[in-house]
């Protein structure tokens, strides 16, 4: 990507989001340079805001999400082979949250940093009553899903606890 008002060349991995049905909606860089102006870009001006990253990739059938923030969360639970979804920042949407109102069971691992404490207290108050909710506990001194092993990850789905 290069920076307009620059002409600097930043280096980016870029990740493909898909709604639920599969089709390609949008591409989101991550910069690799930590000298980047910005850390995400998201190509063709797609609104993130109405997708849940990953959707696409859970069966049809499936009754419990575990909602976390971003992509590289969302990978990373994948490759542990559970439900996952992630909302693609800290501040979840409206239309995110009635998407999330489609599945029986919904469990929440938001990062546990302000950002992500806000966002999963909107998530509360949005979804209470509506769906089960459910608390993913982290594991000592861990802020972040992605810092999970697998067996922490596995440990966290079964061993979360209801909230509402």
């Amino acid at each position: 990507w290069r920076d307009p008002s620059t002409g600097q060349n930043w280096q980016r991995l870029v990740i493909p989001v898909r709604r639920r049905d599969g089709k390609l909606v949008g591409l989101v860089g991550r910069a690799i340079d930590s000298e980047a102006p910005d850390k995400y870009f998201a190509y063709w001006h797609w609104n993130k805001t109405n997708y849940i990253y990953g959707q696409d990739r859970l069966p049809k059938d499936t009754k419990a999400i575990i909602v976390v923030e971003g992509m590289f969360d969302t990978m990373k639970f994948w490759e542990y082979g559970l439900p996952v979804g992630g909302i693609i920042g800290s501040e979840p949407s409206e239309r995110q949250a009635q998407m999330l109102m489609e599945y029986e069971k919904v469990l929440l691992a938001l990062d546990r940093d302000k950002a992500g404490e806000k966002g999963t207290e909107w998530l509360i108050r949005r979804l209470a009553n509506r769906v089960p909710l459910f608390s993913v506990p982290f594991p000592d001194r861990k802020t972040d899903p992605k810092q999970f092993t697998f067996e922490e990850a596995w440990e966290g789905f079964k061993g979360a606890k209801r909230i509402l």
